[in-house]
């Protein structure tokens, strides 16, 4: 009897060896990009949100200015969920970064301990006066819906100690300055010398007469109004600090008070190394 011979239709070991091999190659190439190019789509929405954050905090600004308001902290959201029980905002998902891993239990300071390391004791001094978990403001006044939040409102009525009408120290170089040119007082903002005075007073303040970084005030496009940290996982960027030398920061997005979006490190009073 005749053997008959079978055709070869499989694959061999060395030939599948060398398909996943070329597999793991491509993927490892493709990889690389595709997590650039998803990055990039989380930043931009995220820019989307705070571009949505300062036309409706200038909108409630200029109407409010052309009400009776005895100070201008008066004009503004005293909370950035505000903005939603207001009706200014109408979508609560533009609170939370596409970034947020926590989707909102973090608030505005992430909770990552290479993010954390880089902090030091005096960055990000806004967040540690109220709170590191969801916007504090017990939204419950007309919608009854917490509201998560993932960005840090710079102007908020929580009280401010960051500003202390002392010198400046070594490790807390950082102070506000008042209209005679000396250090904040809280008479410069029409409060008793025991009161306390909130964010948005003092930062009004600083934009109005600077600080111990800058005695003539900040341009309205670079002073942040709302601030975004979840994109630490994201390249970093390079800063010139005070030292006029160029070091490493986290990159974080901005809303200006004027409604302009615009990228910084950690400090946004370092300008970005070209």
């Amino acid at each position: 009897m005749k053997d008959k011979k079978h055709n070869q239709i499989g694959f061999t070991l060395i030939e599948m060896l060398v398909v996943i091999a070329v597999i793991a190659l491509l993927a490892a190439l493709l990889f690389p990009a595709v997590n650039r190019a998803l990055a990039q789509a989380r930043q931009t929405k995220c820019m989307s949100h705070l571009r949505t954050f300062g036309i409706a905090w200038n909108q409630r600004y200029i109407e409010g200015q052309q009400d009776v308001f005895s100070t201008e902290v008066e004009s503004i959201f005293p909370w950035l969920s505000d903005m939603y029980e207001e009706g200014y905002v109408t979508d609560d998902t533009a609170f939370l970064c596409p970034s947020d891993q926590s989707r909102g239990a973090w608030g505005g300071r992430p909770e990552s301990d290479i993010f954390q390391a880089a902090l030091g004791n005096d960055v990000i001094h806004e967040d540690a006066n109220y709170g590191n978990t969801n916007d504090p403001h017990p939204t419950q006044t007309q919608t009854q819906t917490r509201i998560f939040v993932s960005y840090l409102y710079e102007f908020t009525v929580a009280g401010c100690r960051w500003y202390e009408s002392t010198p400046p120290t070594k490790d807390d170089p950082w102070r506000v300055l008042g209209p005679d040119g000396g250090h904040l007082k809280p008479e410069h903002m029409g409060l008793e010398s025991d009161q306390t005075p909130s964010w948005a007073q003092v930062k009004f303040m600083q934009l109005q007469y600077g600080d111990t970084s800058s005695h003539r005030g900040y341009d309205r496009t670079q002073f942040p109004l709302v601030r975004c940290f979840h994109h630490f996982h994201d390249r970093q960027v390079s800063v010139i600090n005070e030292k006029q030398q160029s070091e490493r920061s986290f990159r974080v997005l901005n809303v200006a008070v004027s409604g302009n979006v615009f990228m910084s490190g950690l400090q946004w009073e370092f300008p970005l190394a070209r």
